[in-house]
């Protein structure tokens, strides 16, 4: 799958052209509508994504019930919830689109292992 504005970005790291392809190759393109989540706080963070346009943010709700934005996620940048999809743990924030924006995403690979709780 081609990600024209992706691999550009790509290939200003100097990565080699089979790199770019390969790590281009993997991502799921996703388009979020404004005001849509990416995920919400409790859930888990599954993704890297990065921003190819438009604008994402990361922000928790008070128990006031006022939002508190943590980080703006711009057109060619990275975001997701570092602790969340490391630790597989429930996350303590929501990412969601503050306009319409599409997004590459790159899934964590677990193994089955982790899903039966065995001690390896």
């Amino acid at each position: 799958m081609m990600h024209p504005e992706f691999e550009t970005y790509l290939r200003r790291s100097g990565l080699a052209e089979e790199a770019v392809r390969r790590v281009s190759d993997l991502a799921v393109a996703r388009k979020l509508r404004r005001n849509e989540l990416l995920f919400s706080a409790g859930e888990i963070c599954r993704h890297k994504v990065f921003v190819v346009s438009g604008l994402l943010h990361t922000f928790n709700i008070s128990a006031g019930g006022n939002q508190h934005i943590l980080q703006f996620a711009p057109e060619n940048s990275w975001t997701l919830d570092v602790e969340s999809y490391d630790r597989q743990i429930p996350s303590q924030v929501s990412i969601g689109a503050v306009e319409p924006s599409e997004i590459l995403c790159w899934q964590k690979r677990i193994s089955i292992c982790c899903w039966q709780r065995c001690p390896n």
